[in-house]
């Protein structure tokens, strides 16, 4: 009888022990939101796909690069600051005097990939700027 309450005593402390780790939120992914706080250093800026193809260009860093600092609500480069919501993996950067930005992101490990297109009216443009997280 001894050893059958050991075992009993045993089975409900393994159960408890997995209910518990249930419960434990580490294993929760961060959001797309989350994954975009930090400092991000640009790698490359390319413009495609323009009506004018002279206004199409690609350009890479190398050294001197600007970086991007983005908190919870707030988006600081080259000295100025927005703020901004998230929506998804949409990006809403309020430039001020009620003009509003949005752009598509996407954060994959430690790269920021941002991309904006622009209306036929404005050259439909398409701009794709990739950060690196410093």
């Amino acid at each position: 009888m001894k050893i059958i309450k050991s075992i009993l005593i045993l089975l409900s402390v393994a159960a408890m022990a997995t209910m518990f780790d249930g419960c434990n939120d580490d294993n929760e992914e961060p959001s797309q939101a989350e994954l975009l706080i930090g400092s991000w250093q640009i790698v490359s800026d390319v413009v495609s796909e323009c009506t004018d193809p002279n206004d199409n260009y690609s350009e890479t860093c190398t050294s001197g690069c600007e970086t991007m600092v983005i908190s919870k609500t707030e988006i600081t480069m080259d000295g100025l600051t927005f703020t901004y919501t998230v929506s998804g993996n949409t990006l809403s950067i309020n430039m001020g005097s009620g003009v509003t930005l949005t752009v598509n992101f996407v954060v994959s490990g430690s790269t920021l990939t941002i991309t904006l297109k622009d209306s036929p009216a404005d050259g439909n443009c398409k701009y794709v700027a990739t950060y690196k997280k410093v």
